[in-house]
């Protein structure tokens, strides 16, 4: 009976699910430009959105395109002799404080041009998106006429899903009865097999309340996460392939302790760990300055002509190597 009391007490009040969202990750940045997603992202930029924000730089302007891609650099359909780039991550490539036109994606398209390549360089990261959620995103984009995918690698760990103001009173249920399975990327099994676990959190308002309160940084969670993100980039290679789009696997330099555990193994020819590239301590920061921007996109434009990513018949016109 006590049992029985308490479920209907946790129920009535709500606790559980205040308790659960207080367990649950969040994006809190530019959260103007995005709307949620009811699938698999959680959340995504939201086509034709624009404002002006204050930063560290000052105020900076973020624009985002008829498809979703900030700036609106790549176009629905190819130019004529031009190539087609799409560069996917979290917010260091959708640019953190900066301009449309000082983002990552936007100094690489200006580094190819500036070489001679007649390039399109669409930024389709999204801030505080993790590796399942990037390589998904990239599967969505195999349709898009690409040349080239690049997948720039940072944030590890649970999806988060966007800030919703009031934990209190948000309910992201529907997520959870969409894919129970998301239950075990966000709160780990206290001990119990993961089925049990998912069970008890679908139809336990108490169980759901004790478990999301006794969460704290337990592995248990990131562990599943680490094999979503894994499974992700797999299908991500497998659609890659089967689409002809080559795709390329950037570490971003922030002090990496071996391989990423939410990453497949990756060809070597296909994968590069920048911080190998990279030897100014001050640049190897997940958000560098404009500045720093720019000395990273004429470094991916040197990477991408050098190791013959793109489809070129003819060499460009005089590389420039990046200066710091």
């Amino acid at each position: 009976m006590g049992l029985v009391a308490a479920e209907l007490t946790v129920r009535g009040t709500h606790a559980d699910q205040a308790a659960v969202n207080r367990a649950l990750a969040y994006s809190m940045a530019d959260v103007a430009v995005r709307e949620p997603d009811p699938g698999f992202l959680q959340y995504r930029s939201r086509p034709g959105a624009h404002g002006v924000f204050d930063g560290r730089y000052g105020p900076y302007t973020v624009t985002i395109g008829p498809d979703g891609d900030r700036g609106g650099q790549l176009p629905i359909t190819r130019r004529p002799g031009s190539l087609r780039i799409a560069v996917i991550g979290a917010s260091t490539v959708f640019g953190a404080d900066v301009s449309d036109e000082q983002t990552l994606p936007a100094r690489l398209q200006d580094a190819l041009r500036a070489r001679g390549v007649d390039a399109d360089v669409g930024n389709f990261g999204v801030s505080a998106w993790v590796t399942s959620q990037i390589a998904h995103q990239g599967r969505m984009l195999l349709d898009r006429d690409l040349d080239l995918l690049i997948f720039i690698h940072t944030n590890q760990g649970p999806r988060p899903f966007l800030w919703p103001g009031d934990l209190d009173t948000a309910d992201f249920s529907a997520w959870f009865d969409a894919d129970p399975q998301r239950w075990l990327e966000n709160i780990p099994g206290a001990g119990l097999p993961d089925p049990l676990h998912v069970f008890l959190l679908q139809h336990s308002a108490a169980w759901r309340l004790v478990t999301a309160r006794l969460r704290g940084e337990a592995n248990a969670a990131r562990r599943h996460a680490y094999a979503l993100g894994r499974q992700e980039v797999l299908a991500l290679q497998s659609d890659a392939a089967q689409a002809g789009v080559p795709v390329v696997t950037l570490l971003w330099p922030e002090g990496w302790d071996g391989w990423p555990q939410d990453l497949p193994p990756l060809s070597a020819d296909r994968a590069v760990d920048l911080d190998s590239l990279v030897e100014d301590p001050a640049l190897k920061v997940e958000h560098p300055p404009p500045e720093g921007l720019a000395w990273y996109g004429k470094l991916l434009a040197d990477l991408v002509l050098d190791r013959g990513w793109l489809p070129i018949t003819t060499p460009p016109a005089s590389p420039v190597a990046p200066e710091r």
